[in-house]
């Protein structure tokens, strides 16, 4: 079955990539085939023919592409999953196993021809439209196929999996289960005093148990699983760069005690479009954050041990400790009440905006992988939280920085005006008892949206199992909720029973609408924030041609 992973649909090119090279590239693909791409349970990567394209409609409509037929192209399946296939007959309906359960992702990468190459083949030759994607419960690894031109022999192309099938120790020790989506962009790197494009994938090192500090039983202070973070090259597979946990290490990785199962969240603060800088949650509730930006200036570079030389510890991007999710410095991380020690783990990326030149971080913790924790009706000191701060030197050109904890930070539980932040770094509050944030969080026109799930039966009774789901809205710069009123309720609404999906936004003239679909697949289609185009620019658009 398709569980966990959310198809990909892949027509004609459409990234916004402002030069000639890929504009060759997306005219001499514009008809292709559309596909649809997801992983699955019986173990494959499977594609299936989504749309042909029709250059001779019937009169008075456009060239456009047909329903498809559905028909499965191709089914791919990666080497962890070959290793564990064999199993597939001995599931028991009870979801034993798993296969490819990650959802894949899709990005048109330039692919050099030479390592030391600075112009692109006018012909768009050297442009590739790539899916890749992680395993998810299936597998410890990731990969990446070439699905330019469906219509070609060698339709899809194999390019690499990571850590490779034989990889050392060195690798595959640090890798958990690969439950985050690559992050697929472009770097700069230097080789001997000149910088090169370099199109990259960025990973996490995933889930596993004994870097999950919320299973006692089975966390292990000096195992390494999940507890990493990877720039792989998109041409060959390599690591570019890494920073992962060694105890013994005299920077930051001595701290990366805790497993990395989030996405990261990469961002281009300049719009240049170059990844500046990575955010990343663990599950100890630290935020992990790593400046990638060209700034030679401030000893911000990075080097190109593949084509060129240096280290893939790569010492000149630096890689700080942002966040940690306590009440002082002095604090630890973990919350002990009675015999039970809570820690805020962080299961989702960072979202992210600039308000009035300010960057502004939001993200919020819960235990994604045991959603029937209960809390301590006791005290709220272990309750989860949400998050959102300002990082005033997001390059770290005036660091190092002791890292942000909640000490600076206002405690708006109780509030859900647009309280004053004079004096703070932004803002928490708290959720309510065994509460769980396990959504994306998005930012739309200042709006921070989310969803929760609060357990209703922590001992397993399959009866009364279900929980129920909130959807939170509150402004990303001072806490003010959407829904009406001036406390903490006022940021949340109750969805009902179930567990709910990452909330999606749309847009149209006549306003916005939020949507989750729950558990038992009802789906919940409500107003979304309004949009004002005198404080929040162009939002969106449509060409229209004659």
């Amino acid at each position: 079955d398709i569980f966990h992973s959310n198809p990909l649909v892949i027509g004609e090119p459409r990234s916004f990539v402002p030069e000639a090279s890929y504009h060759a590239f997306a005219a001499a693909h514009a008809t292709r085939d559309k596909m649809i791409y997801a992983g699955a349970n019986d173990g494959f990567l499977h594609a299936f023919l989504g749309g042909t394209w029709d250059s001779t409609p019937p009169v008075g409509e456009e060239p456009s592409y047909d329903r498809g037929t559905g028909a499965e192209v191709f089914g791919f399946m990666p080497w962890p999953v070959r290793r564990n296939i064999r199993n597939l007959p001995k599931d028991g309906g009870n979801r034993d196993f798993y296969y490819v359960d990650g959802s894949p992702v899709a990005a048109d990468v330039w692919i050099h021809s030479s390592g030391t190459q600075t112009a692109k083949a006018a012909d768009g030759s050297e442009w590739h439209t790539v899916v890749a994607g992680g395993l998810r419960q299936g597998g410890k690894a990731y990969y990446a196929i070439d699905v330019t031109d469906p219509s070609a022999a060698g339709y899809p192309q194999y390019l690499w999996e990571f850590p490779k099938e034989g990889a050392p120790a060195s690798v595959t020790s640090y890798m958990g289960e690969t439950w985050g989506t690559p992050i697929v962009t472009k770097v700069k790197v230097v080789i001997s005093g000149i910088t090169y494009e370099r199109w990259v994938a960025i990973v996490t090192g995933g889930y596993d148990k004994t870097g999950d500090p919320n299973d006692p039983v089975n966390y292990n202070a000096t195992a390494t699983a999940g507890r990493s973070l990877f720039i792989v090259d998109m041409k060959t597979g390599g690591i570019l760069a890494q920073k992962k946990f060694n105890a013994t290490a005299s920077d930051a990785t001595n701290q990366m005690r805790y497993a990395i199962p989030s996405t990261p969240s990469v961002l281009d603060l300049d719009g240049d479009e170059f990844a500046d800088v990575i955010y990343v949650g663990d599950l100890g509730g630290n935020v992990w954050k790593w400046v990638v930006a060209y700034d030679p200036v401030n000893g911000n570079f990075g080097e190109d041990p593949i084509n060129g030389g240096g280290s893939v510890d790569q010492p000149n991007w630096k890689f700080t400790q942002f966040f940690q999710a306590k009440t002082t410095s002095a604090a630890s991380l973990g919350v002990t009440v009675g015999t039970t020690t809570y820690y805020k783990s962080i299961y989702f990326p960072p979202a992210a905006t600039y308000k009035n030149g300010s960057l502004w971080l939001t993200f919020a913790t819960g235990e994604r992988a045991n959603l029937k924790r209960g809390g301590d009706a006791t005290t709220t000191d272990e309750n989860n939280r949400f998050y959102s701060v300002v990082d005033a030197d997001a390059l770290e050109r005036n660091g190092p920085y002791s890292a942000m904890n909640e000490s600076t930070l206002l405690d708006s539980t109780d509030d859900g005006s647009c309280a004053s932040l004079t004096g703070f770094t932004g803002y928490f509050f708290r959720a309510r008892d065994a509460e769980k944030f396990v959504t994306n969080v998005d930012i739309f026109a200042y709006q921070v949206i989310a969803a929760s799930y609060m357990p209703t039966d922590t001992t397993g009774n399959p009866c009364s199992s279900a929980g129920s789901a909130t959807l939170y809205v509150f402004r990303v710069y001072c806490g003010e909720g959407f829904f009406g009123g001036t406390d903490g309720e006022s940021r949340r609404l109750d969805l009902g029973a179930g567990m709910p999906t990452d909330p999606r936004i749309t847009v149209s003239p006549t306003g916005t609408r939020v949507i989750v679909t729950q558990q038992d697949g009802e789906i919940e289609n409500g107003l979304g924030p309004p949009i004002d185009p005198e404080k929040l620019g162009q939002l969106y658009w449509r060409e229209v041609t004659d």
